[in-house]
């Protein structure tokens, strides 16, 4: 009895583990995603690009930062937010 117990109680960790270990996967799949410098098409992308005085370079890792800080957002979303903190720290806000 106590035997089928433990053999019950084996499988529930190692099921969990597996779950706990697929969602870590799944997260990190998520927050690599990368921001090509030399992609900036919308207007929220020049404006962006604009408010960093050009510089592609530093824009793609202000929205890296924010997708790892953030994950899961839209692209826009991680545009707008980087423009809103960029134009809020230079008081316009």
């Amino acid at each position: 009895m106590a035997s089928n117990l433990v053999i019950i109680l084996l499988l529930v960790l190692i099921i969990w583990g597996a779950y706990y270990l697929f969602s870590l996967s799944k997260n990190n799949r998520q927050s690599k995603k990368s921001f090509n410098p030399n992609a900036f098409p919308s207007n929220a992308d020049r404006k962006l690009l604009r408010l960093v005085g050009g510089d592609r370079k530093y824009a793609a890792r202000i929205l890296n930062q924010l997708s790892q800080k953030y994950p899961g957002k839209s692209h826009k979303w991680y545009l707008e937010k980087a423009i809103y903190d960029l134009e809020r720290d230079r008081g316009v806000y």
